[in-house]
Parts: C-alpha cells; structure tokens; sequence
C-alpha cells in the first residue's frame, strides 16, 4: 500500500484533514477484505492534480501523486454531482474488465474533498461463471430417465410392478 502526504494543512481546515486520514483506514479495511481482486484507492479532491492519495492492491498501476480522474473532476466541479456511483463498468490499461464503485466524501459544509474507490478486477470471477454455467447446464429437452426418489422395499417392489406391467402391454 503507497501514500502520499495531503498537501500542505493550510489548504484544509481540521475537519477535512481528520477526514481523509480516516477515509485512508477505511481503505485500507476493505483492501485487507477484499484483496487480492479489488483496488482500493482514496482520491483527495482538494488537491486534483496529485489526487490519488493512497492505493492499495494496485491493480490499475496508477501511482500515488497521479491526478484525479474524469469522475474526481466532475464532483468538484458539480457539487451536485451523485455521492454513490455504483458498480459501473470499467476496464483497466491491459484491457482487463473491472467493476467499479465510486464514492465521493463531503466535508461538513457539503463540498466534496475526496472519494473512495473501488475497482474490482472480474477476470477470475468470470472464469469462475463460465466454469458454473458449464457445471449447471443439462439436456432441457431430454426427459428424466429415473426418479430419485428414496427408495425402500415397497417402493422398489412397486416399481418393479410398474415395469413388469409396461412389458406385458
């Protein structure tokens, strides 16, 4: 996991520094619990132009001090912009695809100041549904050869009853 220093406390009051120091332990809680399938980055959107303020699973090979994205821009410059962006599709710089979730911070006078990032690489998990579909798949159109039903000694002399009485017709 890489961080970087906020820029210099002059620049935000003691609320928003107390809130991205707390928003970089949450990151790292969930980097911890959903590692190593899911990128974790905390973006400081006081500071647009080095935003990424920590990464952890780095699976983009974004670094600490990079800019904001396209989505960090649009929240500060639309204070109306949506908190929760989620599960959106994403795809990182190899082509990889990814399930992204974005969630912007807002400081007690509502302005944005960061957001938490969730970038979910669904290579193995895709592996895993084609894997499952195959498992599950059957014949629809073919008709049940037995029953599975329990079976005691009634039952299994009933159902030899039922096949003596097919041949014989």
């Amino acid at each position: 996991m890489k961080t970087h220093d906020a820029p210099p406390a002059a620049a935000r009051n003691a609320e928003q520094v107390l809130l991205l120091e707390q928003l970089k332990q949450v990151a790292d809680g969930l980097a911890r619990t959903f590692a190593p399938f899911c990128e974790v980055v905390v973006h400081d959107l006081l500071a647009p132009e080095h935003a990424v303020l920590a990464i952890h699973n780095n699976l983009s090979g974004r670094a600490v001090g990079q800019p904001a994205t396209e989505l960090g821009l649009a929240r500060i410059l639309d204070p109306g912009f949506a908190q929760v962006v989620a599960n959106y599709p994403n795809k990182f710089a190899d082509g990889r695809q990814a399930k992204s979730t974005s969630i912007g911070i807002k400081d007690g006078d509502g302005k944005y100041i960061a957001a938490l990032c969730l970038n979910v690489d669904l290579t193995l998990f895709q592996g895993f549904q084609t894997a499952m579909n195959q498992f599950v798949a059957v014949d629809a159109g073919a008709a049940p050869q037995e029953s599975l039903d329990p079976a005691g000694a009634d039952a299994i002399r009933a159902r030899i009853d039922q096949f003596a009485a097919r041949l014989a017709a």
